[in-house]
């Protein structure tokens, strides 16, 4: 198991999927998305990999995005723009 602390991640990627299609991820905790945050934060939004498998039913960006909103802002860039 690893943690990989970002500024987004594109949870669709074939390198987060598992070979059936599903999330490789546990969950993603996106600290810019308000109102459903992990127990004990009082901000934020923590997805399941249950809600990431829902969004990768969908073949079409906007409708994954329609389930689980977050993205990737920075895309490749190294370190979030710090």
């Amino acid at each position: 198991m690893v943690a990989i602390i970002d500024c987004g991640i594109d949870y669709a990627h074939p390198d987060f999927r598992n070979e059936d299609g599903t999330t490789r991820l546990i969950g993603l905790w996106d600290q810019t998305i308000p109102g459903n945050p992990p127990f004990g934060y009082m901000i934020d939004t923590l997805y399941s990999s249950e809600q990431i498998n829902e969004a990768l039913q969908f073949t079409n960006r906007a409708q994954q995005l329609q389930v689980v909103p977050s993205t990737d802002p920075n895309g490749m860039e190294p370190m979030c723009g710090v």
